[in-house]
């Protein structure tokens, strides 16, 4: 029996030592952040319903925003003037009737924890674009792509590629979908998919700190978000262009092996007053 209640006093004492032991994070702290994000172009990364012609007939640009996309990405591909090839354009498809297109633009700022451990302001990191135009049916369109995005966090680099799919309704009857369109969105909208598991949570140490980072999407113009199964389908009014949000926000927290520490030292220091306590007792007249 009393070996039962040593143990426990032991489980209690090291909690509490870390309960007591432990401060959380007070003051906020910033970070510097840059999201370089872009399309991975060629005939092996992008694929439209003609696999059969080269590059698939979707064309890339690079609009020259900051942060750039890595090398050998674009921030803009396009699709909708049928050429039975696809490569680099001149001049901006996004204005362009013509084109329907889509577009992600990175963001670069500082992002700050909240206090007392709490998350920080969600802080934009990227904005996906897409210019729904009226495409003729004789046509190729876009079915996949994979964006690629390296988020720098003060010196921690996440490389995160992410597949998408798409679906381009060329205005006719009946309409097909992974879901009913929005009620409003009554000409057909298109829509563009991605499985959830490119918005998983991160952790990384910087300067001695630990943090926590969390994804969402918010901010929706002309589209409208549908989860289903873990997959994020994205709706978009036909004749608009529409864009949603990509946000992030940080939260200082303990480093897991500092809570083992503690917990630990807690259980130690537990151990030895009872031991000193036991000897006390044998040593009493």
């Amino acid at each position: 029996m009393k070996t039962k209640v040593l143990r426990k006093s032991l489980v209690i004492a090291g909690l509490l030592a870390l309960l007591c032991g432990y401060v959380p994070p007070v003051a906020a702290i910033s970070l510097s952040y840059s999201q370089a994000t872009g399309f991975l172009v060629g005939s092996t990364n992008l694929v439209s319903d003609d696999p059969t012609t080269p590059y698939n007939d979707i064309k890339w640009y690079q609009l020259g925003s900051l942060p750039a996309p890595p090398a050998g990405e674009y921030d803009t591909i396009a699709w909708g003037v049928s050429n039975n090839g696809g490569g680099l354009l001149g001049t901006d498809p996004f204005g362009n009737a013509n084109y329907s297109g889509l577009r992600v633009i990175g963001f670069a700022g500082s992002v700050s924890t909240g206090t007392n451990g709490e998350w920080g302001e969600p802080v934009i990191i990227s904005r996906d674009i897409h210019q729904n135009s009226s495409i003729s049916s004789s046509y190729f369109t876009l079915l996949e792509a994979t964006v690629l995005s390296q988020l720098t966090i003060g010196s921690y680099v996440d490389n995160n590629p992410i597949a998408l799919t798409f679906s381009e309704t060329l205005n006719s009857l009946p309409h097909v979908g992974p879901t009913s369109p929005p009620a409003f969105m009554t000409l057909n909208p298109d829509y563009w998919q991605f499985s959830a598991n490119g918005f998983a949570p991160l952790s990384f140490t910087e300067g001695g700190h630990y943090y926590e980072v969390q994804f969402d999407i918010a901010n929706f113009s002309n589209s409208v978000l549908m989860v289903s199964n873990d997959v994020f389908t994205i709706w978009t009014a036909e004749g608009t262009t529409s864009s949603v949000d990509v946000m992030m926000q940080i939260r200082e927290v303990p480093e897991p092996a500092t809570l083992l520490t503690l917990l630990g030292a807690g259980a130690l220091l537990t151990l030895r007053h009872r031991i000193r306590r036991a000897i006390g007792r044998a040593y009493q007249p």
